[in-house]
C-alpha cells in the first residue's frame, strides 16, 4: 500500500510538473525581458550621465522620447557650460574669415529636408543593434524607414566599429549605417590627431600626394571594410541589383562613413560614381586640406550632405590648428531649428558651424531634427 501511495504521488508530481512547465517558461521569459530592460536602462543611464557630466537618475530615462530628453537637459544646471572645449579651439578660429566673406544662408525645406530627416533616422538606428534584425527601434524604424531589411550588422572588437548594412525595397536603396561612440566625453578627451596617407588600402582610385586622413578613422573603417563590401555586394547580386547606396553616420560614424563611401566606390567601380550618397550628422574633421579638396572632385560630390547642428562640439574636432579641414558640403541647423545650406566653396563656412564660439556636447545628440542620437531604442 505504501508503495502504491508513492507511485500515485510520483504520478501527481509529474502531472503538476507538466502543467507547470508553461508557467515556468513564462516566468523565465519574463525574467529575461526584465533583465534586458534593466540592462537597457543601465546603458541609457551611463550614456545620459556621460552627456550631463553628473550622475543621471532613472526618471530621466524612463520616457525615451525626444521631448523627455530635451526636458532633462533644460531642467539641469545647463550642462553645456561644463562641456569640455578643445584646447586648440579658440574664438579666432571661429571668426577666421573676414566679414566680407560671410554669406547669406539659403534655407532648406520640402523634399530635400525630408530626405535629410529620413537618413538621420537611419543614422540614429545604428545605436539600436539589439532589435535591428526585425527593424524594431522605436521611431527610427517607423514611417519612411519602415520595411528596411537588415542583411548584416557588425561590431568589431579592436576598434568598436559598429553599424549595419540593409536595404529598403520601396526606396530602392542599400543602407550602410555607422554608429558614433557611446562615450562622447571620452571620445573628445581621447581623440588623437595623428594623420596617415589617405589611400588606406584603396586599389583603383588615385589619391593626390599630400592628402592625409585621421589615422584612427582609417583604422576604424578598415576593421569593418570587408564585412561592408561583402554585404553590399550580396544585396547588389540579389534583391538590390539596381539600387543606389546610401552611407550614413553620426559623430565618428560620419567620419567612418565618408571613408566607407570612398572605399565602396573604389571597390565597386566607376559605374557606381553617381549611385552613392553620403549623409553625416555631427561629423568631425576627417583629413587635411588636400584631402578635403580632393573629396569634392569625386563623382558623387553633389550627393554629399554633411549636417551640423548649432553648438555641436564634434564638428570642431580635430582642430584646424592641427591641419584638419572639413570637406564640403555643410548643412547647418541653427539655434532656431532652421536648416540652411552653407557656402563652403573656399573652405569652412564662417556663417555656419564656424560661427560658434563655445560648442557643447549636448547639441551633438539632441536637435538633429526629431530623433535623438544614442541608445534610446
Amino acid at each position: 500500500m505504501a508503495l502504491l501511495r508513492s507511485f500515485v504521488a510520483l504520478l501527481a508530481c509529474a502531472a503538476i510538473g507538466t502543467q507547470a512547465a508553461p508557467a515556468v517558461d513564462q516566468l523565465q521569459s519574463r525574467g529575461a525581458a526584465r533583465r534586458q530592460a534593466q540592462n537597457a536602462e543601465a546603458v541609457r543611464l551611463q550614456f545620459m550621465s556621460d552627456i550631463l557630466g553628473a550622475p543621471a537618475s532613472s526618471n530621466m530615462v524612463k520616457d525615451l522620447s525626444s521631448d523627455a530628453i530635451k526636458n532633462v537637459i533644460v531642467t539641469k544646471a545647463d550642462p553645456a557650460k561644463d562641456a569640455p572645449v578643445s584646447p586648440a579651439f579658440t574664438a579666432s578660429e571661429a571668426t577666421n574669415a573676414t566679414q566680407s566673406n560671410l554669406v547669406a544662408r539659403s534655407f532648406v525645406s520640402g523634399a530635400q529636408l525630408d530626405d535629410l530627416k529620413l537618413h538621420q533616422a537611419y543614422a540614429a538606428a545604428s545605436y539600436c543593434l539589439a532589435g535591428i534584425e526585425n527593424w524594431t527601434c522605436r521611431e527610427r524604424c517607423s514611417g519612411p524607414t519602415a520595411g528596411t531589411i537588415i542583411v548584416k550588422k557588425f561590431d568589431t572588437l579592436l576598434t568598436n566599429t559598429v553599424g549595419f548594412v540593409g536595404y529598403n525595397p520601396s526606396q530602392k536603396a542599400i543602407i550602410v549605417s555607422f554608429r558614433g561612440t557611446l562615450s562622447i566625453r571620452n571620445a573628445i578627451n581621447d581623440l588623437k590627431f595623428y594623420k596617415v596617407d589617405a589611400d588606406y588600402k584603396l586599389n583603383r582610385i588615385k589619391v593626390p600626394d599630400g592628402a592625409k586622413i585621421h589615422g584612427g578613422f582609417g583604422d576604424a573603417y578598415n576593421a569593418a571594410a570587408s564585412t561592408v563590401r561583402s554585404a553590399v555586394q550580396q544585396i547588389l547580386n540579389g534583391p538590390g541589383k539596381d539600387f543606389n547606396i546610401h552611407v550614413v553616420g553620426h559623430s565618428m560614424g560620419g567620419a567612418i562613413g565618408i571613408l566607407g563611401a570612398i572605399d565602396l566606390y573604389d571597390f565597386l567601380g566607376e559605374s557606381f560614381g553617381n549611385k552613392i550618397k553620403v549623409y553625416s550628422f555631427g561629423e568631425p574633421r576627417v583629413g587635411n586640406k588636400a584631402w578635403a579638396s580632393w573629396v569634392y572632385t569625386l563623382p558623387f560630390f553633389s550627393n554629399m550632405f554633411r549636417v551640423t547642428h548649432n553648438t555641436d562640439i564634434v564638428p570642431h574636432l580635430p582642430p584646424k590648428a592641427f591641419d584638419f579641414l572639413h570637406h564640403r558640403a555643410e548643412y547647418w541647423i541653427t539655434s532656431k531649428g532652421d536648416l540652411s545650406t552653407c557656402d563652403d566653396s573656399l573652405g569652412e563656412a564662417a556663417a555656419c558651424a564656424g560661427s560658434v564660439i563655445i560648442p557643447s556636447i549636448v547639441a551633438h545628440l539632441v536637435g538633429y531634427f526629431d530623433i535623438p542620437f544614442g541608445p534610446w531604442c
